[in-house]
């Protein structure tokens, strides 16, 4: 259903129950801001304050430009399947990317996607065993989380429900165990292995832009400086820490890395909704926060 009203020098479009994917191109001078949006709720010329407003359902922020910068604005709608993720999400992934298959030791199918010349998983690890069919466990206990001495994974919130698209939190216990946690001929990826996946993106202060998925059903809006060029489609799937509470779903996403710093600590990395880069820690975090996982082939 399509409405249009003219309210007070406003006018507002309305298209309900649109899951489609809309491309939006706002032309501006030499300038073009390509945006991908979920699920419109509405979209507002507003001639009071000129200002150019998308909407996403129950939310007030979104997309704004000034009306007097637009020379012309254009909505393409792109119901092609491929840009789904392997679980059925819609519009996780960056249509036009290439994307490979893997299919993990458990049976779970994921995209996968050439990056500066080494493939990684394009979604997170939904795994629940070990490459030898060994059980990870899975503990939903805050103490038994907290004290445990061996790998572990649970639901973001103790929720199924995250399983598509976020994947699996694993404690580093996990990651290192030799059992190994990637399938046969993939890896966790080092720390060196993920700067170099940044560098061949312009480096850390710009990769984040291009690794972060663009869809707002996942990420809090506005999801600033995400176009996902890379076909990563980095996901805030948050994390559990250390006490056995959960953190950041929807604005923060982090994944292990390979390398430890010591006994305790391990490097990881981080997207957030409102920068542009990839963070890391020089101080590495807690090896018992349970943070999501990415393979990269051997």
């Amino acid at each position: 259903m399509k409405i249009f009203r003219i309210l007070s020098a406003a006018i507002f479009f309305t298209a309900s129950g649109l899951s489609a994917q809309i491309t939006q191109r706002i032309h501006t001078g030499n300038d073009t801001i390509n945006s991908i949006i979920s699920d419109i709720d509405s979209i507002i010329f507003n001639t009071i304050d000129s200002k150019m407003k998308v909407l996403l359902p129950g939310q007030d922020c979104g997309l704004m430009v000034n009306l007097g910068e637009i020379s012309k604005v254009t909505f393409n709608g792109s119901f092609s399947n491929d840009i789904s993720a392997s679980c059925g999400s819609p519009n996780v992934h960056k249509s036009g990317i290439n994307y490979g298959s893997l299919t993990d030791q458990q049976g779970n199918v994921y995209k996968t996607v050439v990056i500066g010349g080494k493939e990684w998983m394009a979604e997170n690890l939904k795994t629940n065993v070990y490459r030898n069919g060994d059980a990870i466990p899975n503990i939903t206990d805050v103490q038994s989380w907290q004290g445990t001495s061996s790998g572990a994974w649970v639901h973001y919130s103790g929720s199924s429900q995250n399983d598509c698209p976020y994947g699996k939190l694993y404690n580093w216990r996990a990651v290192s165990d030799s059992r190994n946690l990637c399938p046969a001929g993939w890896h966790v990826p080092s720390d060196i292995e993920w700067r170099a996946l940044e560098d061949s993106l312009g480096g850390a202060q710009v990769a984040g832009q291009k690794l972060k998925s663009m869809v707002l059903r996942y990420w809090q809006c506005p999801n600033d400086f995400s176009d996902n060029s890379s076909g990563f489609s980095g996901l805030p799937g948050g994390g559990r820490i250390i006490f056995g509470g959960y953190y950041q779903a929807g604005f923060k996403g982090w994944w292990w890395t390979s390398t430890q710093l010591d006994a305790n600590l391990a490097y990881y990395r981080e997207l957030d909704y409102n920068q542009p880069s990839v963070y890391r820690n020089g101080d590495g975090t807690d090896k018992q926060h349970g943070l999501s996982v990415r393979c990269m082939k051997d």
